[in-house]
């Protein structure tokens, strides 16, 4: 009984890299989709991009909010390493790096929602037993968001 519960190390990582997911074509290969990671990221993405809206809608020239500075921090943040990072027109770049960095952070900051609360969500209301709610725990996410970013920086040098 314990041998068959004893699973080794490539059994687990397999398992892991192709949970919840379907592949396009039947050889199946490099190209399958991750249903999860791709669910909880639009959703992030709706979001992150929801929260800049509102945010730059309830913008204030005078004394900001906690949230509207912290969104103008980011902004800064975001432009102080575009301008020492990429030295042709960073004004195209800096909107399309502050989409990422929110919507990462977003994607980062599912893992500081409580266990408990998220596991509940996704077994009684989406009923599916083991979801992936970290889209940045995808190794696939950071090589599509990496892979984008460099094809932006090649179109746009």
């Amino acid at each position: 009984m314990a041998e068959e519960a004893a699973h080794d190390a490539t059994s687990y990582i397999q398992h892991h890299l192709t949970f919840h997911a379907e592949p396009v074509r039947e050889s199946g290969g490099f190209w399958i989709l991750h249903y999860d990671t791709i669910i909880t990221s639009l959703i992030l993405g709706v979001l992150a991009f929801g929260f800049l809206w509102l945010v730059t809608r309830k913008a204030t020239t005078g004394v900001p909010s906690k949230t509207q500075a912290f969104v103008e921090l980011a902004i800064d943040f975001v432009n102080g390493q575009v301008r020492s990072l990429f030295h042709h027109d960073y004004r195209v770049v800096a909107p399309i790096a502050l989409t990422v960095f929110v919507w990462v952070l977003f994607m980062n900051m599912m893992d500081l929602l409580p266990v408990d609360i998220m596991a509940w969500i996704y077994q009684d209301i989406f009923h599916q037993h083991a979801w992936r709610g970290v889209s940045t725990a995808d190794v696939n996410t950071t090589f599509a968001l990496s892979l984008s970013v460099f094809g932006l920086m090649i179109f746009y040098s």
